[in-house]
């Protein structure tokens, strides 16, 4: 009876050491499928991090290249006030040479004028 015994005890050792291996299992099973569901949400996320990036670079570039033609527009718009501004020397310079010419001319016509008047 003994024999019938420890075979009786060694058989619900080995149904319950496969229960504990089936219950582990399914836990297993079930943290394997947890972890894909991470790994899926990760790889959805590491898709929408690339995509802001190249946003973010872009905008950058964006940025970047409206700042260089700010700075060209700027030089511009100083050459254009130099140049302006040469003009007006330029202009100035000239009416005062006319005017000095006027006046020359004027005195001329009065010595000219001066001149018959005493020959007359």
């Amino acid at each position: 009876t003994l024999d019938i015994v420890d075979m009786v005890r060694r058989e619900l050792r080995h149904k319950n050491h496969a229960k504990i291996v089936d219950v582990k299992n399914a836990e297993l099973q079930q943290l394997k499928e947890k972890l894909d569901e991470q790994a899926s949400n990760a790889s959805g996320l590491e898709k929408q991090l690339a995509e802001a990036n190249s946003k973010y670079i872009s905008a950058v570039l964006d940025k970047r290249e409206a700042m260089q033609e700010l700075h060209t527009t700027k030089e511009e718009l100083a050459g254009v006030r130099i140049t302006e501004k040469d003009l007006r020397a330029d202009k100035a310079s000239l009416e005062e040479k006319v005017a000095k010419l006027s006046a020359e001319s004027q005195a001329r016509a009065r010595a000219l004028v001066e001149h018959k008047e005493a020959l007359a």
